[in-house]
């Protein structure tokens, strides 16, 4: 019988791989839970989420449910069941940030409408579990009002409660340029994981290519055979269906490749590093990727996932009513199938 990593590779080197994300700064715990319940049944293999206990307990309750669901209306089930990945990150990295709103705010509202998680309500009052720190309320302030504050975690103490809950999986957001910092986080996101892949979110805002291989390099020194690299092209920018808004991801990926799969790094053909499709991300990026022979061995979609399956998920109604979660999982199904190679786990819904 195989083991959980030897399942998740074989899913990786077969392009099968589909991760919803969750958002690593949401704590919205009955959201994700949603979330979790809809994609899994729709065939996604990978659930990103923040690294709360509620939430990892509220994943797995999604999971359970779909489980249940799909046993009791078609007494079938999935095939493999889902990985849950926690994300963490470093100190300074735009994914675990919370916005605040400033003294000299002039109540214009244009934040209001621009936040994907719905975080700003009309009293201007940032609701923290829902921000994502993804920075468009910034983009859309014409008066500098908006500033933010990190979160941090002692992974050593966080992450094996987290796993022990449920989660199987560690993805560290290190978007920063301290190196040493860096590698005694990703030494601790490891020691949690010993027997698993474990993830590094990277992008190029804040690393040149050099800095970008050298991180790699260090992760896979660390990591081994267990290293998988999140190429994070525009971070939480997946707000369009567009050509032009999953270009950096797939650039990013290359990039990678470049470095990276003509460096010692593949030498040992043994020593496959796996590369995530990520930020700007959505149901063109795979035909993207596959026309300019990117290498990649599965997509990671946040904001354009979620949007995908809102209209349906947001009725008050939506766990007593079969044809709204029929429909939102037909739809999940749609950029799932358009994202893999072959969607194994899919059920017939």
């Amino acid at each position: 019988m195989k083991t959980r990593f030897e399942t998740f590779r074989d899913i990786l080197l077969s392009q099968n791989y589909f991760k919803l994300v969750c958002g690593a700064g949401n704590k919205d715990a009955s959201w994700v839970e949603t979330l979790t319940f809809v994609y899994s049944m729709a065939g996604a293999l990978g659930i990103d989420m923040a690294a709360d206990d509620k939430v990892v307990r509220q994943a797995v309750n999604g999971l359970e449910r779909a489980e249940k669901y799909l046993y009791d209306k078609h007494r079938t089930k999935m095939a493999t069941r889902p990985f849950l990945t926690v994300s963490v990150g470093m100190p300074g990295d735009h994914h675990v940030r919370k916005a605040i709103i400033r003294d000299n705010c002039s109540a214009c509202d244009a934040c209001v409408p621009v936040c994907p998680t719905r975080a700003i309500p009309d009293n201007l009052v940032i609701i923290d579990d829902l921000c994502i720190g993804c920075g468009a309320c910034e983009a859309a302030c014409h008066f500098n009002a908006i500033a933010y504050s990190p979160v941090s975690h002692k992974l050593e103490i966080l992450l094996p409660r987290l796993l022990s809950l449920g989660a199987d999986n560690v993805e560290l957001h290190a978007a920063v340029p301290a190196v040493d910092a860096f590698s005694d986080e990703w030494k601790a996101v490891c020691k949690s994981v010993p027997d698993n892949y474990v993830s590094l979110s990277i992008d190029r805002n804040h690393l040149s290519n050099s800095a970008l291989l050298e991180r790699i390099e260090t992760a896979r020194t660390i990591a081994g055979e267990r290293t998988m690299i999140q190429a994070d092209g525009v971070p939480m920018g997946g707000t369009g269906g567009e050509l032009s808004k999953t270009l950096q991801a797939v650039a990013c990926a290359q990039q990678i490749n470049l470095m990276v799969h003509f460096n010692q790094l593949r030498k040992k053909k043994d020593r496959e590093l796996m590369i995530l499709l990520s930020g700007g991300t959505n149901a063109r990026t795979r035909g993207l990727a596959l026309e300019t022979g990117v290498i990649f061995h599965g997509i990671s979609i946040g904001t354009y996932a979620r949007t995908q399956i809102d209209p349906f998920i947001s009725a008050p109604d939506f766990y007593e009513n079969d044809q709204l979660i029929e429909n939102a999982v037909k739809a999940a199904r749609n950029l799932v199938d358009l994202s893999v190679s072959e969607n194994r786990n899919i059920v017939p819904i």
